[in-house]
């Protein structure tokens, strides 16, 4: 090579290191082998604090801790030798222990013979910063329109959901999981509507306008229950991604048409609208008579409106009821005021126990006199029956720690007691040594002795025994309460089968055997206690079910790939067929009053339930029954 072109290669290439320092992505020349850099442009090294010699003594892991934490080096050179090239995001280290977001290409490449990594890296902290910015106005952004009062629905141009708001969740029931992906007018809007729906989003689709785009509508839309909702309804079309989408925003307008209906003063208007509502709903003047009811009214009294409507209390309803209504509806006129939530425990023509909640408004002419009431009575059973299921609960939390300190309390003198009496033990077998050695003619005297010590030796062992009955009683009864132990906790479902058993073993055994055939079963993750009480209340049904006297309670468990299995059969009466829909219905029980609240089975299956279990039940009459219970071997996750 000539002098001439050695010079002019040299410039090339002072010419081309001066073009990659002024570059503002850093350029890193890495040995694959050991990680080392070998060359870098002058961002690579300045923009992080460090020196061009303080650079090229690091090496990749230096510069990126992340990498040593999320694979070796080695393994990360591989990836990009078999893709040629990869992208990735990390942090850079500076020499001030500060960190640089970077996005980094790497590409691998030889010359002459000899492998080099090749990797650019861009700083993106504003991009990064974007990012966060973007976030954040999205989080507003949903924040914003969760908080909307009106359905803002968002569809793409096949009118499948997009978008659903909270407003739209509360206006029509639907959560948005059931909702995303759905055909929206399917499910909010009636047959009535629905054809006119479907030509515009026709159009909507070809053209990305329609005849429905931008127009106000008022309507009803459907509720997931059925039960119609007046809305006023507007529709606009977007563009999203490049493609046409649609926003709909429903406004609930009930209030408005209702207070169009109370202006009119239409009767019959108001009835229609109050005959969609599921609870009892009247309308009485000062005279007591009845002006509207709704339709549960109506169902529940068995009469139509003309026979209701003008009519008192006393016309449609037997005397001595009539005048309790009678004299609640008049204190409410008389003393205007507002009674709310007043509850009462009826039964109704079937003979079922419900509980009712009434609601009594008074209602005021132009000058603010009372001129007529509005009645609401509505069944609360359901919550009323979870008010005492969940004070049910709480009693058996109770009596379960009132147990476990009773069973603390009887540890400490059933110890000593123990104690006492093994040291006498002791002291009587040297005692009747004694006696032994000391020389005595006298046979009867001996056979006497004999007798007594004997006899004593005897009431000992039976007092150690009855010791230990107690100890052993008491330990099952901390087992079964399990209070030191109330949260999840790996436990074998045999040991809370035995503890139990041994708990309610006064209850059974004197009216039936129990036969147990316990399998070799894993532990499982679960509520110990809680499934101790599953135990004891279908146990004790068992034994409440036999009322002959050869009752046996059948006990067996075992486990297969997925689940672990508890059977506990009787025979006893057996279940009618009419009554196993029922059987884990809160309160429904065959027993006799104050012998049964029906709430052990509930409790059984909501416990069963919350440990991703299930009840199986197979009963006959006379043949006895059996429950079946299967807990999953992954046991129950934590909250």
């Amino acid at each position: 090579m000539s002098s001439e072109t050695a010079t002019s290669t040299i410039d090339d290439l002072r010419l081309f290191r001066a073009f990659l320092d002024e570059t503002s992505d850093a350029i890193y020349i890495i040995d694959p082998e050991t990680g080392k850099f070998l060359d870098a442009n002058k961002c690579a090294w300045q923009n992080l604090g460090y020196t061009r010699e303080e650079l090229l003594n690091m090496n990749v892991v230096d510069l990126n801790p992340e990498l040593a934490g999320r694979q070796p080096f080695e393994r990360f050179v591989q990836v990009v030798r078999e893709r040629g090239e990869i992208t990735v995001e990390g942090v850079h280290k500076c020499k001030d222990g500060t960190t640089v977001p970077v996005e980094v290409n790497l590409r691998f490449t030889q010359f002459d013979k000899t492998g080099y990594l090749i990797a650019v890296a861009r700083d993106i902290t504003e991009r990064k910063q974007a990012r966060e910015v973007e976030q954040l106005v999205n989080e507003r952004l949903r924040a914003i329109f969760d908080s909307a009062m009106d359905a803002i629905i968002l569809m793409d141009q096949e009118g499948l959901v997009v978008l659903w708001n909270q407003a739209a969740e509360n206006m029509f029931g639907y959560s948005a999981f059931e909702a995303v992906g759905k055909d929206c007018h399917s499910m909010i809007m009636p047959e009535t509507y629905r054809e006119v729906f479907v030509q515009a989003f026709d159009e909507f689709r070809r053209t990305g306008t329609g005849a429905a785009i931008g127009r106000i509508l008022e309507l009803e839309a459907k509720h997931k229950s059925g039960s119609l909702v007046p809305v006023e309804l507007s529709i606009s079309a977007v563009r999203l991604g490049g493609h046409p989408h649609a926003v709909e925003i429903v406004r609930d307008i009930t209030e408005r048409q209702r207070s169009d209906q109370l202006f009119q003063q239409t009767v019959f208007r108001y009835a229609a609208m109050l005959d969609t509502v599921p609870a009892m709903v009247y309308l009485k003047d000062i005279d007591h008579r009845y002006v509207a009811v709704n339709k549960a009214f109506r169902d529940i009294v068995g009469k139509t409106s003309r026979e209701i409507i003008g009519k008192t209390v006393y016309d449609i309803l037997q005397r001595d009821v009539a005048d309790e209504y009678h004299k609640a509806d008049k204190a409410v006129m008389d003393g205007d005021h507002r009674v709310d939530d007043h509850e009462k425990q009826i039964r109704n023509d079937n003979g079922d126990t419900m509980w009712i909640s009434t609601t009594k408004v008074p209602l005021h002419d132009s000058q603010g006199l009372v001129n007529g009431m509005v009645g609401l009575v509505q069944d609360v059973s359901d919550i009323h029956r979870s008010r005492e299921q969940l004070v049910q609960s709480d009693k058996l939390a109770a009596i379960g720690t009132l147990a476990a300190g009773v069973a603390h309390e009887i540890n400490n003198p059933i110890g000593f007691i123990n104690s006492n009496l093994n040291t006498m033990q002791k002291y009587l077998q040297r005692t009747i040594e004694h006696i032994e050695s000391l020389p005595c003619d006298d046979d009867t005297l001996n056979e006497e002795m004999k007798d007594i010590t004997s006899d004593f030796g005897e009431a000992i062992e039976e007092s150690i025994e009855g010791a230990g009955r107690i100890r052993d009683i008491v330990a099952d009864l901390k087992s079964f309460s399990r209070v030191d132990k109330a949260g999840r906790e790996n436990a074998n479902l045999n040991d809370g089968i035995q503890s139990t058993l041994n708990i309610v073993w006064n209850e059974l055994k004197y009216k039936c055997k129990v036969e147990k055939e316990l399998g070799d079963i894993p532990d499982i993750y679960c509520m110990a206690n809680q499934l101790n009480q599953v135990f004891m209340n279908l146990l004790m049904n068992a034994g409440h079910a036999i009322t002959h006297d050869h009752g046996l309670i059948k006990i067996k468990t075992w486990a297969d790939d997925s689940n672990v299995y508890v059977s506990i059969a009787d025979n006893g009466t057996g279940i009618p067929r009419e009554n196993m829909g029922k059987l884990f219905e809160p309160f429904f029980t065959t027993k006799d009053v104050g012998k049964g609240t029906g709430l052990g089975l509930s409790l059984a299956f909501d416990i069963v339930k919350k440990h991703g279990g299930q009840i199986d039940v197979k009963s006959e009459v006379g043949q006895g029954a059996e429950f079946t219970i299967s807990l999953p071997l992954e046991g129950i996750k934590d909250e």
